[in-house]
């Protein structure tokens, strides 16, 4: 696989699976969560959004995106792949568990987002930082 594919899949999995997450959210409103909630969540999960949508874009929206392929090793495409799908499924699978009740209130809802956001941002720095790495400078 080349890094330009890796580049668009990756940045691809990270705007839409973040842009469902949000959306889910506030599909739930009402149901689930009142409207101070999922402003709650929206704050915990925009800044790690916007950075990686800043990111993605000024990369796709680059000239140097169009250069030649470089190929990558197995263990880079699957890195570069299994963080994001990670992080984005720990996020549905929290507000799942809540929804169904395993996480009782929603300061635990809160805590365990901030903690996703927080683990995974800090790994997934280091991979956006390699998939686009003239994008982050």
């Amino acid at each position: 696989m080349t890094r330009k594919k890796i580049q668009s899949i990756v940045g691809i999995l990270l705007i839409l699976g973040q842009c469902f997450i949000l959306c889910y959210i506030f599909y739930r409103l009402n149901n689930l969560f009142l409207l101070s909630q999922a402003l709650d969540l929206t704050a915990l999960i925009s800044p790690l959004f916007c950075t990686y949508l800043i990111l993605v874009t000024k990369n796709f929206l680059s000239k140097s995106s169009l250069k030649k392929e470089s190929s990558v090793s197995f263990n880079f495409m699957f890195v570069s792949l299994f963080y994001p799908v990670i992080f984005i499924g720990s996020l549905f699978i929290a507000i799942k568990l809540y929804d169904r009740q395993t996480i009782e209130s929603f300061e635990d809802l809160k805590k365990i987002i901030g903690l996703i956001e927080t683990t995974f941002g800090i790994y997934l720095g280091i991979v956006i930082d390699k998939i686009f790495p003239n994008s982050t400078k």
